[in-house]
């Protein structure tokens, strides 16, 4: 190998290694954000039952739009292995990509 070559396998790597990390963080801002809003919405839920606990119609109308919301339905049903397993093939799906872009002037 000569010096050029192996800077250049050098550099490959690194921008690889960088480019999980990159993704790794998004999937961990993702999972904040996901996290935070499903706080809130059972935050809200909690709140509801208390002693100034307002009529049962509001109550079933804000338990609906839980219910309706798609991601915070998904998020209720999936458990924590399902959801590790999700983010496990997204993360080696992105790296299948990256790693499928050819690199320039390639030598064999």
């Amino acid at each position: 190998f000569s010096e050029a070559e192996l800077n250049r396998q050098m550099n490959q790597l690194i921008k690889s290694k960088d480019q999980e990390k990159l993704v790794k963080d998004k999937e961990l801002e993702q999972t904040r954000l996901e996290e935070f809003k499903l706080k809130n919405v059972v935050e809200e839920v909690i709140e509801f039952k208390g002693d100034n606990a307002p009529d049962e119609e509001m109550l079933k109308e804000k338990m609906k739009t839980v219910r309706e919301n798609p991601f915070i339905r998904n998020s209720l049903q999936k458990t924590s292995y399902q959801i590790r397993k999700e983010r496990r093939d997204r993360r080696e799906n992105m790296l299948k990509k990256i790693d499928n872009v050819p690199a320039k002037n390639k030598k064999n």
